[in-house]
């Protein structure tokens, strides 16, 4: 019965997610001048300091004459940023450079813009923010996204999940980003300790050892355009589970709990290949990774994304 109760709700998780974005996504509006492409999100994580450090790039548009670019930003430190001029999202950036001159932060709209010396013209253009942020230990009703840590205390140490928890106005605690309406593109680059996997909406592209230090730099895939608060990444120490080596469908939880949900395994893998099926946009994120804390009841309902989804 309780496999039934976790297939059910993550049913329901893709429906729900979907009406509610529709119904936020009108009052949240920044310029309708800057229509965005592209968006490189690199994240270097310091679990030990509870910190994290953007280094983005941003592929967009301008359709009319502006001297300001605003972008969503809350609780985020700007170091710096830079803008370029380019002809298109995969071709090499011209070396013209517009000269930032000041930050104006929003504390109340949660936004900063960038003022530039001169007019920028109509043309597609890259801006590069680098930026620093907080891993949030919070889990209550007070909490407002980011990234959240999930302790789990076992007899061989602590156990951890941290996740991207978005809805339409959050996104903006990982990284700078545009309107909820205006969808884009998303790669994303996490540099990481070797001994933690890194779960994002699309499947793993590249996992290679940086340096010398134990650390870990994994790519994954270009996803479809979509909304900023549709990005999810998780950073966890489980274990997986799978029916098939290459299977698109995975569960992840503590190693102790892998026999109990081999059965709630296999139901979700036939219903989810079977929606992917009968829903054919579902088939542009190639992966659906379920992460399973038993148990854990701070976590009082799912909290989903395309591609995972993260169960009590």
């Amino acid at each position: 019965m309780a496999c039934l109760t976790l297939l059910l709700s993550g049913v329901l998780t893709f429906i729900v997610v979907t009406v509610y974005s529709i119904s936020t996504e009108d009052s949240l509006k920044l310029q309708t001048n800057i229509i965005p492409e592209h968006y490189d999100i690199d994240l270097t994580l310091n679990m030990e300091e509870n910190v994290f450090v953007g280094h983005n790039h941003y592929f967009f548009e301008i359709l009319a004459k502006t001297q300001t670019i605003s972008m969503f930003s809350e609780e985020l430190g700007i170091v710096s940023a830079k803008m370029n001029m380019y002809h298109k999202y995969n071709e090499p950036i011209t070396s013209f450079n517009y000269t930032i001159v000041g930050y104006i932060y929003d504390n109340e709209n949660h936004t900063i813009s960038l003022t530039f010396r001169e007019k920028i013209p109509p043309g597609k253009y890259t801006l590069i923010v680098k930026y620093s942020g907080v891993i949030d230990d919070k889990l209550d009703d007070e909490s407002k996204g980011g990234f959240r840590r999930v302790f789990l205390t076992e007899k061989e140490g602590v156990m951890w999940l941290s996740a991207t928890h978005f809805n339409p106005i959050w996104a903006r605690r990982i990284f700078p980003c545009w309107d909820p309406s205006k969808k884009a593109t998303f790669e994303i680059f996490i540099e990481h300790p070797k001994e933690y996997t890194i779960l994002s909406n699309m499947p793993m592209q590249v996992n290679e050892h940086e340096y010398n230090n134990n650390i870990r730099r994994t790519k994954f895939d270009s996803t479809p355009a979509m909304s900023p608060y549709h990005v999810s990444i998780v950073i966890t120490n489980f274990v997986r589970n799978f029916i098939f080596e290459n299977d698109i469908v995975s569960m992840w939880c503590k190693m102790q709990s892998s026999s109990s949900v081999q059965f709630a395994l296999t139901i979700t893998r036939n219903i989810t290949l079977y929606l992917k099926e009968e829903w054919k946009h579902l088939q542009q994120f190639p992966d659906v990774n379920y992460i399973v804390i038993p148990g854990f009841q701070e976590l009082d309902k799912s909290v989903a994304n395309l591609g995972i989804i993260i169960y009590k």
